[in-house]
């Protein structure tokens, strides 16, 4: 029988504050812009980006204000079912036409091994990229998840990356 009724998992966006935020720059906290030269990390509803506005959850991640400038953070450990899967849109927000930005997901095992799930390149093209990666060879495991977002361009300021309903469902 299958469940229909079952939803997501893990829903990164709803637990944003869940993570662990940091930048080049240090930690980074959860839904503040006051220090953006430092990176942020905010949750939009209803982001526009550069395919429009899209419905949300959506996480904003702005890399720290450096040519080399990153982003991350690193979720608590969740346990993986059978039949689970990696979901996301992700792209660039509006008004950020210099946006080129490599978009990361990695997932640590219980004996601290990091592992890269994917990796995109994503600039601003008016498109934005469908992720959904089968993750049932992690089944009965807990994992960590970590996102990140690197400046590509040396355009600091355009490295708006948005992850949309970023989530772990069957």
């Amino acid at each position: 029988v299958l469940d229909t009724t079952r939803g997501p998992t893990y829903d990164f966006a709803a637990n944003i504050c869940s993570a662990e935020w940091r930048s080049g720059r240090g930690y980074v906290p959860c839904l503040q812009t006051s220090e953006e030269g430092s990176g942020l990390v905010l949750l939009l509803n209803y982001p526009n980006t550069e395919a429009g506005i899209v419905a949300g959850p959506a996480i904003w991640a702005h890399p720290n204000e450096s040519n080399t400038g990153w982003i991350n953070g690193a979720y608590p450990r969740i346990l993986i079912r059978s039949g689970d899967r990696f979901k996301s849109q992700i792209g660039c927000l509006s008004d950020s036409s210099d946006c080129a930005v490599i978009m990361q997901v990695e997932y640590e095992t219980a004996d601290g091994m990091v592992w890269t799930l994917g990796q995109w390149y994503e600039t601003y093209n008016g498109r934005l990229t469908t992720i959904d990666q089968d993750i049932s060879f992690l089944a009965g495991q807990t994992v960590r998840f970590i996102f990140t977002v690197t400046v590509q361009n040396n355009q600091p300021l355009e490295a708006n990356a948005v992850w949309i309903y970023p989530r772990v469902e069957p």
